[in-house]
């Protein structure tokens, strides 16, 4: 947090939260902090970062840390930080006071069916942002003509 330049405000403060989930072929990794920093990796190459620059996305990553409070105490502090297998999310909550994570399945969590849904849904608008901003730089990127 320090390097983020966040400044612990109140006890049990969150000042990023992970979500990673497994596929068969890669971990999708979202990463939020409360200063409005937000990216998103995935395993197999590649990533989108920047995307808290951009003012919807980064009210979108602030209101997932915020969310991410009302779980904090069904979470279980750990020092494991292991991958997600196939189908499974794990959250990983960053405190000053530790780390903090849960799992679920990810079909119980989009039909929500899981008590850390509401959770997974604002990560979606996290996910649903930085998908519009790359394709925003996609398309102002002009493509090359032949021969270049």
């Amino acid at each position: 947090p320090s390097e983020l330049k966040i400044t612990k405000e109140k006890p049990k403060q969150i000042y990023g939260v992970f979500m990673e989930t497994g596929y068969n072929d890669a971990i999708f990794s979202l990463r939020c902090f409360a200063e409005g920093s937000i990216s998103i990796y995935f395993s197999n190459g590649g990533g989108i970062i920047g995307i808290g620059e951009h003012e919807a996305a980064r009210k979108a990553g602030l209101d997932f840390i915020k969310e991410a409070e009302k779980y904090l105490l069904k979470a279980r502090q750990t020092t494991e930080y292991k991958l997600p297998n196939p189908g499974k999310t794990i959250f990983y909550l960053l405190t000053f006071d530790g780390v903090y994570s849960f799992e679920s399945s990810e079909n119980d969590l989009a039909a929500m069916a899981s008590d850390f849904s509401p959770l997974f849904n604002k990560a979606q608008d996290v996910i649903t942002q930085a998908r519009i901003i790359d394709e925003k730089k996609r398309k102002d990127v002009p493509a090359s003509s032949p021969g270049q």
